[in-house]
């Protein structure tokens, strides 16, 4: 029993490091372990799709073809997994912007979900892409943009 209060205790004390953030029918993975928020990554729906995996994945890819800044980079039909590298230029508030992510296509037996890594973000005249911060500059209007190309290969999937 003090043993795990001692536990309990503990589990207390320690600081979370990660905060789950819903934003438009996804959530977000916040590290909150640094004071600029950066946003580790994007999960979005699991849709149902009738098919093999393989099947999935060869839909997904033909439905990538015709979306501006998306960019197939690898494919596993084994794992079922198509990464696929994003990068997207945008206009909002006067200003350039740019949004970058590492988006994951992953498939199973009837059944896909797509997912963003390594968000990166740039203003006008930044010089450089940096992590996409929760709540800072204009991240939500980036996340907007990711999400907007995803949900056209998603349209793209059911049609």
């Amino acid at each position: 029993m003090r043993r795990s209060l001692f536990l309990i205790a503990m589990l207390l004390a320690v600081p979370a490091v990660a905060e789950d953030v819903a934003f438009q029918r996804h959530v977000l993975d916040v590290d909150t372990s640094l004071e600029h928020r950066p946003i580790r990554g994007i999960s979005g729906t699991q849709y149902a799709f009738p098919g093999t995996s393989g099947r999935i994945m060869d839909k997904a890819q033909a439905c990538m073809q015709g979306v501006e800044g998306l960019v197939v980079a690898s494919s596993d039909t084994e794992k079922g997994r198509l990464e696929v590298g994003v990068r997207i230029g945008y206009r909002k508030r006067w200003a350039d912007r740019g949004v970058a992510s590492k988006m994951t296509v992953e498939a199973g037996d009837g059944v896909f979900r797509i997912t963003h890594s390594d968000l990166r973000y740039m203003q006008e005249d930044s010089g450089g892409y940096v992590p996409l911060a929760h709540r800072q500059g204009d991240w939500d209007g980036a996340l907007e943009e990711l999400i907007a190309r995803e949900q056209r290969v998603i349209d793209c999937m059911f049609r």
